[in-house]
Parts: C-alpha cells; structure tokens; sequence
C-alpha cells in the first residue's frame, strides 16, 4: 500500500518523534510511505528519523510550486474546489478558518502530489489543520484518508464532525481521547479506533 503521512513537522524540529516508529514500522511490514508535513521548520534533530529524510516531501505553506499546483487544481476541478473551500466556512470560530484557509492551497497541492504518487490513502497525524488538509486533498483526488487524535486537538474541534463524517477511520491514542473525540462527533458517528501510541 503506498501511503502518505501529513504530520504537523516531521521530520523536521522535534514535535513528533512519536511517530516515527508508526512509520518505520508501515514501511518495515512492506508499505511505502510519503512524509509531507504541513509546514517544516526546524533541522532534523533525531537519528532515527534522517533515514525517512528521503521519504518525505518538504515545502513551505505557501512556494511557489504549491500555488501553482493550487491553480492547476482549481482550474481542473472548480466545482470540488469550491465545495472543499465552503466546507471550511463551516470553523467554529475565526483563528480556525484563518489556519484552515491557509492550508487550503497546500491540501489542493497535496491532492495533486497524491495522484501523481499514485497514492492508496492519506493518513493525517493530528485532528487539527494536518487533518484539514488530508480531507480537501482525499476529497480531491478520491482517495480515502483517516486522522490520528491526539489531546489538544480534540477540544481545539477544528471541523471534527465533517472530519469524522468524511473519514474512513479516526485513531484516538488512548480511551480518554475516544471519547472526548466521541462528545465532539456525537454518539451517531462510528467510535474511533483506539491504538495507543507506539503499538
């Protein structure tokens, strides 16, 4: 299965060393996985993770080649672009649809580098704007995606509902997460799988 992973930094700074075994592991049991983080800074800092170096794609928020890959998507797909575009109109409050909005061009420029890849799923590893992403680009290119919950990310409900709607799973990394995630979907949604971090 060729899978691409949204996180957050990795592998740059050293946010998410968690979840480099996750990694390590898909490709160890023989799928190939695509790092793009949502917006890199920061060096490489650990040794474990200079090895899936090669595996990711780096680009700012907002270069060149992702506004114009936007443009192209646009261009191509007006009518899914403008859907993904109101869906973001939905935020809770003003902060979330500004960093919703700024991922927007990026989504559109990963749904293309999906394609292209020839992926078979996005797997976001954070509910918040790394989730926001995952869906526009699944949506995009018609391919399924899930998310990763962690703690802040629950309450901070960035469009967890149509997340959660739209998704083909959600992993909470432990019961307490479950089931505030379960408060923000309500007891309609399918519950989200449990896989504690580092199994």
């Amino acid at each position: 299965m060729r899978i691409i992973y949204v996180t957050s930094t990795l592998p740059c700074g050293s946010q998410e060393a968690f979840a480099i075994p996750e990694v390590k592991e898909l490709q160890r049991e023989g799928h190939s996985v695509l790092i793009v983080p949502v917006c890199p800074r920061g060096a490489v800092l650990h040794d474990d993770v200079k090895p899936l170096v090669k595996h990711a794609v780096a680009r700012p928020l907002l270069s060149l080649d992702v506004l114009l890959a936007a443009f192209i998507t646009i261009v191509l797909n007006p009518i899914a672009t403008i859907r993904t575009l109101r869906w973001l109109f939905r935020s809770r409050s003003l902060g979330i649809l500004l960093k919703n909005l700024a991922a927007h061009p990026k989504a559109l420029w990963l749904a293309r580098v999906a394609r292209h890849w020839k992926a078979d799923h996005i797997h976001a590893y954070w509910a918040s704007t790394a989730a926001t992403m995952a869906l526009i680009a699944g949506a995009i290119a018609d391919i399924p995606w899930s998310f990763t919950a962690h703690r802040w990310d629950i309450p901070e409900n960035n469009l967890l509902a149509l997340k959660r709607q739209r998704a083909s799973f959600v992993r909470a990394i432990d019961v307490q997460g479950a089931r505030e995630l379960e408060a923000h979907v309500g007891p309609e949604a399918r519950p989200p799988v449990v896989i504690h971090l580092g199994v």
